[in-house]
């Protein structure tokens, strides 16, 4: 697996999981299992039990597990994408999937799991805290 590829599976893993977790979850696994069905619609079943699979494992965690439980998934999603990716046709998917996010995902937005953040980024990404707990200062 190239270095480029490599970075999709790992990017593609952690924002996958992480917003299995955010509210707007259905919204996003529409949109990762509708892009699926145009290019591996054979695998689409396979994945929906996967992704439904994990944000049952997630929302399960107990609060103080959440953040071992999020790594764990996001482990085992960057070893399935890789074995999806043995067929080009998922790879035509996953990048799809975040072609078609681009317009309507902030990447670098924090998305809250527990009492957590998990931030997202194609890039570098900065994040400060101020004393209050939150980013960025309150005005």
């Amino acid at each position: 697996m190239d270095a480029e590829l490599a970075q999709l599976v790992t990017t593609a893993a952690g924002t996958l999981v992480a917003s299995m977790a955010d509210d707007g979850w259905q919204v996003a696994k529409q949109a990762v299992l509708a892009r699926w069905r145009r290019e591996q619609p054979q695998e689409v079943a396979r994945l929906d039990s996967y992704l439904d699979r994990t944000r049952a494992v997630l929302l399960a965690a107990e609060e103080q597990d959440r953040s071992t439980v999020l790594t764990e998934q996001i482990s085992e999603w960057q070893v399935r994408l890789r074995e999806m990716l043995a067929d080009p046709a998922a790879e035509r998917a996953l990048r799809g999937v975040f072609q078609d996010a681009e317009s309507a995902v902030s990447f670098g937005a924090p998305t809250h799991f527990g009492s957590g953040d998990v931030h997202q980024a194609g890039r570098d990404i900065t994040v400060t805290r101020h004393g209050n707990g939150g980013p960025g200062p309150k005005n």
